[in-house]
């Protein structure tokens, strides 16, 4: 990589650095000399790039060298942008900056254009295209503020809109992507069309469109279902309405490929995602607490000499014997069970007992005819 840009690398780092002060020592020959010179090397970093490219293609990494070169390019264009803040470049100086930048900046362009494909849309822009852009976009986001005020967008989602537009307007924060300004661009021209910013609901069918999978705008959608379901009395009204909302979710429509975040799952995905948890957590039932006593004395349970299962078979047989036609052992149990108490527990439930249907072993059935056969002969000694 030094062969493409060695000369570029050198002349930025040493020779016009103001920290050395090569710089201030110029004089105007030297000058011209170099921005000469720069323009010149402009042709021949595009030459070597077709060279090592197009015709050494087999022998180099296309991808890799673009990305390497475009990085190198990147930096080099913020370091002449820093240089220009020093308190001691004079006109002539800075100058001989915007003069280099413009090299650099026309290498870049042409990477982006001749070599689109393998044009890294994740890396930062350099500072002094981010302040064009912001310069050119200040008017742009005013006019998307009085556009949100007179669909009566409300000021939560407002908020979220302005906040991602100004970021991506805030030269000292985190770096900007070529992705992000490109994705900026294309939904700020897409929210002051006159067809999408008509209302609330308009903004919202456009953002799901484009994908705008920004954390604050899930967590604003999410909030606002949540409110929804939480304004519901029962469980069954909520599942309904998440199923509804996620029905209509997934039938939106979305532009294939465009996204905020590439790194993020997308808007549908994550709102999904949180629906699905919500379902899952209602659909939960609760365990319920075992029945105890009034005031908790013992005497209000039937103290029984029998096990789980030999319980849940007294009652099977007594129902299927006809014992009491209008029930059956199910709901038989849901009505005595919170009353039965053994030497191991007081209390049953309907269910801890239906499942002991799957431990009734013959030893178990031996010990319900024992008793059944000592009623039966007992039924029979009375007079």
């Amino acid at each position: 990589m030094d062969f493409v840009l060695n000369h570029w690398d050198a002349l930025v780092n040493d020779t016009l650095n103001p920290d050395n002060g090569k710089v201030f020592s110029m004089d105007r020959e030297t000058a011209c000399s170099l921005i000469s010179r720069s323009a010149s090397e402009e042709q021949l970093v595009r030459n070597r790039l077709i060279v090592l490219v197009v015709n050494e293609g087999k022998n180099v990494d296309q991808r890799q060298l673009i990305h390497i070169t475009q990085t190198m390019l990147v930096r080099l264009l913020d370091k002449l942008f820093q240089y220009q803040q020093h308190p001691k470049i004079n006109e002539d100086i800075e100058c001989i900056y915007k003069q280099i930048s413009q090299h650099l900046e026309g290498t870049l362009q042409f990477i982006e254009t001749f070599f689109c494909h393998y044009f890294n849309r994740h890396e930062k822009v350099p500072i002094a295209y981010l302040s064009n852009f912001v310069e050119q976009n200040k008017d742009r986001r005013e006019l998307l503020k009085e556009r949100m005020k007179k669909a009566k967008v409300c000021s939560g989602l407002a908020k979220i809109l302005v906040n991602h537009f100004c970021r991506c307007s805030a030269i000292n924060e985190a770096p900007v992507s070529y992705h992000e300004i490109a994705y900026h661009k294309e939904i700020m021209n897409a929210l002051l069309a006159d067809a999408y910013l008509l209302s609330e609901e308009k903004l919202l069918e456009t953002l799901y469109y484009f994908n705008f999978n920004n954390k604050d705008y899930v967590d604003f959608l999410t909030g606002k279902l949540r409110t929804r379901i939480d304004a519901l009395s029962s469980k069954k009204e909520k599942i309904a309405t998440l199923h509804l909302e996620q029905k209509r979710i997934n039938q939106q429509l979305t532009r294939k490929s465009s996204c905020l975040s590439p790194a993020e799952p997308s808007l549908r995905e994550q709102l999904n995602l949180w629906i699905d948890e919500e379902i899952k957590f209602l659909n939960i039932e609760l365990p319920k607490k075992p029945t105890e006593p009034v005031n908790g004395h013992a005497d209000q349970f039937i103290h029984l000499s029998f096990k789980g299962p030999e319980i849940y078979l007294l009652h099977k047989a007594f129902v299927d014997s006809g014992g009491t036609p209008t029930e059956t052992y199910k709901s038989l149990l849901e009505k005595t069970c919170s009353s039965i108490s053994n030497k191991n527990q007081k209390g049953f439930s309907a269910e801890s007992l239906k499942k002991a249907s799957d431990k009734v072993e013959p030893v178990s059935k031996e010990n319900v005819k024992r008793f059944l056969q000592r009623m039966i002969r007992n039924i029979d000694s009375y007079d």
